[in-house]
């Protein structure tokens, strides 16, 4: 049997580690699909159910924040928002551009905000 192979040492003088520049929001939790190799909606867990269908404006909100202090806190120039599900468009696309928005909006003057949506569209 092989011997486990140990982690990589840190190295010398190789700074702190280097900051978030990407951020993947579930926005909604729900999916419009029902593809048989499902691991969530088709398979023996049902635990989906009984959680909340999308993110409540009151998280959305305090994604935005903490993104927002993310970014000043490692003066970042930019960051990538990417609008996640199960299915985000079923959020509603008024919803996504209020999100979106309100993350531009709390971001330091200065950093932009590159956003995506990854669909099954």
């Amino acid at each position: 049997m092989p011997r486990p192979v140990p982690p990589p040492r840190p190295r010398a003088g190789a700074g702190p580690p280097y900051p978030f520049r990407q951020f993947i929001v579930k926005v909604h939790g729900r999916c419009n699909l029902a593809c048989r190799y499902c691991y969530l909606y088709e398979g023996p867990d049902t635990g989906w159910r009984t959680r909340p269908a999308a993110a409540s404006d009151t998280v959305l909100a305090l994604t935005a924040e903490r993104i927002a202090e993310h970014a000043a806190a490692h003066r970042l120039p930019a960051v990538s928002l990417v609008l996640h599900g199960g299915e985000p468009l079923l959020a509603g696309t008024d919803r996504l551009a209020a999100f979106a928005g309100l993350v531009r909006r709390r971001l330091p003057a200065g950093t932009r905000a590159r956003v995506t949506l990854q669909t099954n569209a």
